[in-house]
């Protein structure tokens, strides 16, 4: 029931949520409730408004500076980190809850 996002620029950071506080309040798909569907277009849109407003003078231009240290780079590789769509995430999951759910009817057949 929560989607989120953070847009990080040299000068800002934007975070937005979008969601229900209640338990109730559920997205239809897991690709709905992804925070790059639905939380994503708040901060862009708030960002494109700041970027055209004279009074703000935000820099969109502005590049990250790159630290001095050279090990920056392997914190920073991506090819190391958990990278799956949400359809394959959504498929392991059903996989795992057929597997709890085999396991469940197993054990309630031993009577325990």
């Amino acid at each position: 029931n929560d989607a989120w996002f953070i847009g990080i620029t040299p000068n800002l950071v934007v975070s937005t949520w979008v969601g229900g506080d209640e338990k109730w309040v559920r997205f239809f798909t897991l690709d709905d409730g992804q925070g790059f569907t639905l939380a994503r277009p708040v901060a862009q849109n708030f960002l494109l408004a700041i970027e055209k407003d004279p009074l703000i003078k935000l820099n969109y231009r502005k590049d990250f500076e790159v630290p001095a240290d050279p090990s920056y780079r392997e914190l920073l590789d991506c090819a190391k980190y958990k990278r799956i769509t949400p359809s394959e995430e959504r498929r392991e999951s059903m996989q795992q809850k057929i597997q709890y759910d085999e396991f469940d009817e197993e054990f309630e057949e031993n009577g325990e």
